[in-house]
């Protein structure tokens, strides 16, 4: 197993996550709900009990945010554990 391939593509994440729209982004993204529910609020269209309407977004949200995190992280675990299986140095040594 080749332990520095894990670096590598830990060294390329860390680069797209440190690029400057990368993190205005990610909280423009996460306060999409929040901008949902202010404008529904402000237009009157959370029905006739808004505290339980606005409880149970915020709920639902929460719950979508969260499936993507754990999908993401289990996408990550798959490649990294595939990548690290390679043999990157037998294969460049080969010739076709």
């Amino acid at each position: 197993m080749h332990q520095g391939m894990g670096a590598v593509i830990a060294h390329g994440f860390a680069a797209c996550c440190q690029h400057r729209t990368a993190k205005p982004l990610v909280f423009l993204l996460a306060l999409l709900p929040a901008f949902y529910l202010t404008g529904a609020a402000v237009l009157d269209q959370l029905g006739a009990n808004p505290a339980e309407t606005l409880i149970r977004a915020t709920g639902d949200w929460t719950l979508r945010a969260l499936c993507v995190v754990l999908a993401a992280v289990a996408s990550a675990l798959v490649v990294r554990r595939r990548i690290d299986q390679l043999d990157l140095v037998a294969a460049l040594k080969t010739r076709e």
